[in-house]
């Protein structure tokens, strides 16, 4: 049918719907398929005032919500269907799915008891039920449950990526290997799962299958592999940038900006920012709030209320857009701007009471740039407060690009190329600035002014 006989029949009476129904419901459809959301509700909604006891043209009214970000009605419509067939084990699984959508994990559970108690052989809900336990916190039900769901279709890549997963979270490192590995091989393009089980073989120290993961996932996805290149490249020590990508640290940070603060605080006991600010105070006047400082890489946004006090005017700068979602409802910038930092700098020539770089020169292996950079954006006066991750002092390399993806600086380098750029060193401490596999992450906190 053409657009304007949908359209037609979308406004025909209910007796005139009631001549062809499936053709009517062929063409709801159509239009969900194609998109054509409004023509598509327009019509559902003449086919259910013509027939309210069909279910097709709920559902489809129910998915067409969902897909507009209206949760609640699609809610309100599954409930209708339901109602209707409360038998039917596919209409629970999918009022879960709504449930998951909007964070309503116990709702959403509860829904999915009731799918695989309706039908206890249908994996898709077995596995749905699961991953809410795993919402839940509830990980060893999560792990039975993903288990059974296996038991029904050995190679559901979901299950066994999601039992990997939970397994690493248990400490179970070599089970969990096991599990990816076997996820992998059903979907080779599965970059979660590739993510994941570099994860593991990182904690395992498993260097040479870290590099097998990284060479088949630049083979997998030549075009979206900029992580999997920068890994690479720490594994083998071969063509190591002079610092992380741009490519490479938006794909990293926008994956993770909505769960960054709760896994680096609250896992990792993550305070660079918190060790900046310490050592910004000791080195600062005190805080008259007339300030321009400059949060270069600000990330979620952790470093802008504590040197609020200082600041009348605070502005954020990172290449992560996710990221900076997160710091704009912080409420505390006045300006974030998606930029590479030493980019940036270049159009701020002594503009600049203050720059704070928490947590960010970790993925800088050459400093040189990016310090000239700040010297140059910063007044007369101004100081500069920044980590590194501290290189042991032995070995020849004046930096270094770990397997993590991090690199780490020797002090005696970074002090000697803040003096080549004419910076004057006010403190250097060494701090514990996170945890990674339950070790300290050392790294220096340094303090220097301009002029």
């Amino acid at each position: 049918m053409e657009p304007i006989a949908l359209q037609t029949a979308a406004e025909a009476p209910p007796t005139q719907l009631d001549l062809d129904l499936e053709q009517f419901l062929a063409a709801a459809r159509k239009l969900v398929g194609e998109r054509e959301f409004e023509q598509a509700e327009r019509l559902c909604r003449a086919i259910h005032a013509s027939c309210p006891e069909q279910i097709e043209p709920l559902s489809l009214l129910s998915q067409i919500a969902y897909t507009q970000r209206r949760s609640g009605e699609a809610l309100a419509w599954m409930r209708r269907v339901i109602a209707l067939q409360p038998e039917v084990p596919k209409h629970h699984n999918n009022l879960g799915f709504l449930h998951t959508s909007r964070g309503e994990h116990d709702d959403a559970v509860a829904a999915y008891q009731r799918a695989v108690a309706l039908d206890p052989t249908h994996v898709l809900s077995w596995v749905n039920l699961a991953a809410g336990y795993k919402c839940q916190k509830r990980l060893e039900l999560a792990r039975e449950t993903f288990q059974r769901a296996l038991v029904l279709e050995p190679n559901q890549v979901f299950a066994l990526q999601q039992l990997g997963d939970i397994s690493a979270h248990l400490g179970e490192y070599e089970v969990a290997a096991e599990l990816l590995e076997r996820a992998l091989a059903q979907n080779p393009k599965g970059s979660r799962t590739r993510a994941l089980l570099t994860q593991v073989y990182r904690v395992l120290g498993k260097v040479d299958k870290l590099e097998r993961v990284y060479r088949g996932w630049i083979e997998a996805e030549p075009e979206a592999a900029a992580q999997a290149r920068h890994m690479l490249a720490a594994c083998t020590g071969e063509d190591v940038p002079a610092r992380a990508s741009d490519s490479y640290i938006q794909a990293t940070f926008d994956d993770n900006a909505s769960s960054f603060e709760r896994h680096l605080v609250g896992n990792l006991g993550y305070r660079a920012p918190a060790a900046c600010a310490e050592a910004f105070a000791r080195c600062a006047p005190a805080p008259t709030g007339d300030w321009s400082i400059v949060d270069l890489g600000c990330g979620t946004g952790l470093c802008g209320p504590l040197f609020a006090p200082w600041a009348g005017a605070l502005v954020g700068v990172d290449l992560s857009g996710g990221m900076l979602e997160q710091a704009r409802a912080k409420g505390v910038y006045r300006r974030l701007h998606r930029a590479e930092l030493t980019a940036f700098l270049a159009g701020e020539q002594e503009r600049w009471h203050a720059a704070v770089c928490a947590d960010t020169f970790c993925y800088f292996g050459a400093l040189e740039a990016p310090l000239q950079a700040a010297f140059a954006a910063l007044r007369s006066g101004g100081l500069f407060v920044f980590t590194v991750e501290a290189e042991d002092d032995a070995g020849t390399s004046e930096h270094r690009l770990w397997v993590h993806g991090r690199y780490s600086h020797k002090r005696a380098y970074v002090l000697r190329a803040l003096a080549d750029t004419g910076f004057r060193v006010r403190e250097v401490t060494e701090e514990t600035l996170r945890f990674e596999n339950r070790l300290p992450v050392r790294g220096f906190v340094v303090v220097a002014q301009k002029g």
